[in-house]
């Protein structure tokens, strides 16, 4: 019970918070992934963090083997028009 009030008071005091973790690979927006609601608490956003660019480079690593990269022009393979990308 005293370790629960301690992680509450620590909360109230300002030593940790809830916070969002995003991930985008770098100039490729369509691969992002987001998530709200992790503690800074024994750095758990770091972890939620190392999480998410797993996921994000295994999805961009599973559309480059099918050669469906988003965003991209599939017949041509440059970077679509803004409005055209999936």
């Amino acid at each position: 019970m005293l370790a629960a009030f301690k992680y509450m008071r620590d909360w109230v005091d300002g030593n940790w918070e809830y916070t969002c973790v995003e991930v985008t690979l770098e100039n490729r927006t369509e691969y992002t992934r987001c998530i709200g609601g992790v503690e800074t608490h024994k750095d758990y956003h770091f972890e939620f963090a190392e999480e998410l660019a797993r996921e994000v480079i295994e999805e961009y690593l599973d559309d480059m083997e099918k050669q469906q990269l988003k965003g991209m022009d599939p017949a041509t393979g440059a970077n679509a028009p803004e409005g055209e990308r999936r």
